[in-house]
């Protein structure tokens, strides 16, 4: 048997970087958790939505709009309103918020709450999640997939 020299142990940052990561962390988490808006009942933002500010931010701490755009890739033609990662982005909120039909998506063009939440001005019309899932291929499930395994290497790696 013969002995290996090299050491394939990573090196261990020091106490002072590991201890400017989690601050660095602990700041970028206070941030986003300052977001959250108080829960009022007035006439101005009734909504169906009330509890996705809490996704919403969860979303936004894990980072899930990059990683949809790092892993997920569709040609699109250049006068397209919404980028693929946004189509996603938005057939996941409203699987999230329970709306499985296309009819009922259209429930969030006008629902005041939810575009408070998530900052858009416009909500795409069932029509343009039609042709953006008719587009779809083999690949971009392998895609997806790829996307699905990353959140979970995450999740492993943060615990």
């Amino acid at each position: 048997m013969v002995t290996q020299t090299s050491n394939h142990a990573p090196e261990q940052k020091t106490r002072r970087e590991r201890r400017i990561e989690i601050l660095q962390e602990r700041r970028r988490i206070k941030k986003i958790v300052k977001k959250l808006r108080p829960v009022t009942f007035d006439n101005d933002t009734v909504t169906e939505a009330g509890n996705f500010q809490f996704l919403a931010r969860f979303k936004e701490l894990i980072g899930l709009d990059a990683l949809i755009e790092s892993h997920f890739h569709l040609e699109q033609k250049a006068n397209c309103i919404y980028t693929a990662g946004t189509l996603v982005d938005h057939l996941l909120d409203c699987a999230l918020l329970g709306y499985t039909r296309f009819q009922h998506m259209n429930a969030l063009q006008s629902d005041p709450g939810y575009q408070i939440i998530t900052g858009i001005d416009r909500f795409p019309d069932e029509s343009t999640f039609r042709g953006f899932l008719s587009k779809l291929s083999w690949s971009h499930l392998i895609q997806l997939v790829a996307l699905n395994r990353d959140l979970l290497a995450h999740k492993a790696r943060t615990g």
